[in-house]
This record gives structure tokens, C-alpha cells and sequence, in this order.
């Protein structure tokens, strides 16, 4: 899709956020990604990409299996775009 639109993967997700009434909070410490980001604004995702991304998210929530119970990685989404931390079961208050 970034081809398609002529867009990087970050302006992609952010925009499919956008569309779906999601706004998420992205940093970043460079003033070109920072303008970057915000070229989300001038396009808008056909229907049918927008079903595409949608079918990517499956699966339980933040478990990966086959991991320790006691120690496993939490995976975190914002929009489409996955962030990893490590952190204790202990440590969770789910």
C-alpha cells in the first residue's frame, strides 16, 4: 500500500487510525518524521485497503504462544503498528 499511495508504512497505519476515528499519540524526535507523519492528512484509503488492514489483526491479544507464563513479552497495538516490551506476569494488573 505504500506504493500504491505513494506514502511510508507509518502515514499508511496513522491514516487507517484516522479513519477509524482513532488518534494515536506518535513521537518522534526527528523535525522530517514529524512532518511526515502529518501527511497523513492529505489522502484517505480506499474501502477495500481499509478492510485489508482490518483482517491483519487476529489472534489472542497480547499473548504469544509457547512463551514462559511467568515471563513473556506484551505486545502493545497502537493502530496497526506493534510495540514490544518485556515484562514480568507478576508485574501486570489485568
Amino acid at each position: 500500500m505504500r506504493k500504491k499511495y505513494d506514502r511510508s508504512p507509518a502515514q499508511v497505519i496513522i491514516n487507517w487510525d484516522n479513519q477509524h476515528h482513532i488518534f494515536p499519540v506518535v513521537r518522534s524526535t526527528s523535525q522530517k518524521h514529524q512532518y511526515d507523519n502529518f501527511r497523513y492528512l492529505d489522502f484517505e484509503l480506499a474501502q477495500e485497503d481499509m478492510d485489508e488492514i482490518d483482517d491483519l489483526v487476529q489472534g489472542e491479544r497480547g499473548r504469544v504462544e509457547g512463551q514462559n507464563p511467568n515471563e513473556y513479552e506484551v505486545y502493545i497495538i497502537v493502530g496497526a503498528v506493534l510495540f514490544q516490551t518485556y515484562v514480568l506476569k507478576s508485574m501486570l494488573r489485568i
